[in-house]
């Protein structure tokens, strides 16, 4: 190979052509360099991690902008909210809220009060011991408390001078009371842990028709009440998931009939329309728990499970007494009686002939474990 290009003068072709050889050349070493890093081992390579986010724990350090984690750890489009106005710090379970004459009243704890939403903020309308409120209604223009308490739940208004009073004392049995309905002069209590509808009319001049229990289930808290423009109560309670509905018959008496038997626990709110379309608001405490994500029971199409009637015992038949009067029977020769086999080829095709029946028993897939 010639050094020298034309004129026989000395060229520098070959630093030309080294220059143009030369991005080539870099990036081959380059590739080289990079391959001899990542053989060079684990040490000098980042190492990935993963994890996990599934339940509400898990989101709940983080800030959500436009979004909602439900209690499953579920990532939802959240409604368009607006902030009325911050609570004191020392509130950090709000319990039950209602609007009187413009004015919010918002019951919480854990140390129990009734905050009023002012100018300035919230200030302090009561604050009880060792007594709950889960449930506020408007009774004569006034907030009307319902006061759970382990002994002496009852109903009492706020006053303007910010003093309680006493509207009735509910039955002993009551240990929550869960919900309040106004309907007119008369109120519908929801309670628990006796699982009882109380329909109450504290202005009877007779004491024994002021309470009337109208519901008395085996759930041990009623949660949720409403009613609908043609006066049927509905109730929603805990420990099954079931909303019944009660209607006051023709002679008085009220009448009961389980109207939806929800795949969760708990019927926590129930909102009904006139027309009587009743929207369900569900929960289950064991899914509300941090790492809980598992799906609610699906084996329930809402309809109540019947309840089967308690199976008495069927006696058996005596062993009737001989007759002393009856013959004996005359003895059957064995051989005369002996029954012939049927054919091999009949048999098979009896035997095929029965196992359809039990094929087509079996169900198509197989059962969920």
């Amino acid at each position: 190979m010639s050094n020298r290009l034309d004129n026989d003068r000395p060229a520098a072709a070959p630093s030309v052509l080294a220059a143009r050889i030369c991005p080539a050349a870099y990036a081959t070493w380059a590739l080289a360099a990079i391959f001899a890093l990542l053989a060079a081992g684990p040490a000098m390579a980042i190492q990935p991690k993963q994890w996990t986010q599934q339940s509400e724990s898990d989101f709940k350090e983080g800030k959500t902008d436009g979004l909602v984690i439900s209690s499953r750890g579920d990532v939802l489009m959240a409604s368009a909210t607006t902030t009325l106005e911050a609570l004191p710090e020392e509130m950090t379970v709000v319990n039950a809220m209602q609007k009187v004459d413009g004015r919010l009243y918002v019951a919480g704890g854990p140390e129990t009060k009734v905050l009023v939403q002012t100018d300035d903020g919230f200030d302090t309308a009561i604050a009880l011991e060792r007594e709950q409120v889960f449930a506020m209604g408007r009774w004569d223009g006034r907030l009307l408390l319902g006061i759970s308490a382990e002994n002496g739940s009852r109903l009492a208004v706020l006053e303007d001078d910010g003093e309680l009073e006493e509207l009735i004392a509910l039955p002993e049995e009551v240990r929550y009371v869960w919900a309040v309905l106004v309907d007119g002069r008369r109120l519908f209590v929801a309670t628990g842990t006796e699982g009882r509808v109380y329909e109450i009319r504290p202005e009877a001049e007779d004491e024994d028709e002021r309470i009337h229990t109208i519901l008395d289930v085996q759930q041990k808290n009623v949660l949720s009440l409403g009613r609908d423009r043609a006066g049927r109560i509905y109730a929603g309670t805990d420990t099954d998931g079931i909303v019944y509905r009660i209607t006051r018959g023709a002679d008085g008496n009220w009448n009961v009939f389980a109207l939806f038997d929800a795949n969760e626990a708990e019927i926590g709110a129930l909102l009904v329309l006139a027309d009587g379309t009743v929207y369900a608001g569900t929960a289950d405490a064991e899914q509300a728990r941090p790492g809980m994500i598992a799906r609610p029971r699906e084996d329930r199409d809402g309809r109540p499970a019947p309840i089967e009637p308690d199976e008495q015992p069927v006696p058996d038949d005596p062993e009737p007494e001989p007759d002393p009067d009856e013959p004996e029977p005359e003895p059957v020769d064995a051989e005369a009686e002996a029954v012939v086999p049927a054919e091999p080829e009949k048999a098979i095709e009896n035997d095929a002939q029965q196992q359809k029946p039990r094929e087509a028993e079996e169900p198509a897939t197989a059962p969920e474990t």
